[in-house]
């Protein structure tokens, strides 16, 4: 092992190389299964204990009989950690969040507004060039959501 650790620092140009005991048991394995890879490798991952098929089937219901409840009291009624709730949400009933909005009306009057300001402010640029120059254009917008 030592000529092996040896080799490892010259052919690598490294000072930290492997310790023995994990080049012994590097070789075992390749003896054993023909690889050094993982064999757990996809599968390492713990299993999920509370996104079970019941606990998304009763929350399902749960839904169905309150929709709109907040999140943080359905997960203290279900018995579920909120973040546990929310990734059965996402990930296996499909459901994101939203906030309604309440929107203008949308008449005539409304759809005729915009065209009579381009048309204006169209005319009141040929009338007067410089006029663009001074005016300043964002992309920020200020929404307030009740």
């Amino acid at each position: 092992m030592i000529l092996t650790q040896r080799q490892c620092r010259r052919d690598f140009g490294r000072d930290k190389v492997p310790e023995r005991r994990t080049t012994e048991r590097l070789v075992a394995k390749f003896r054993e299964t023909g690889s050094v890879a993982n064999a757990n490798k996809g599968h390492s991952r713990r299993t999920r204990s509370v996104q079970t098929p019941n606990n998304i089937k009763n929350l399902r219901e749960w839904l169905a009989e309150s929709p709109r409840k907040a999140t943080r009291r359905l997960s203290q009624e279900v018995g579920i950690s909120r973040s546990s709730l929310l990734r059965i949400l996402h990930e296996d009933l499909e459901l994101f969040p939203y906030k309604i909005q309440i929107l203008q009306k949308q008449t005539d009057d409304n759809k005729a507004e915009p065209l009579s300001f381009r048309q204006g402010m169209s005319q009141r640029f040929e009338n007067n060039p410089g006029l663009l120059g001074l005016i300043s254009f964002t992309d920020e917008a200020h929404c307030h959501l009740r």
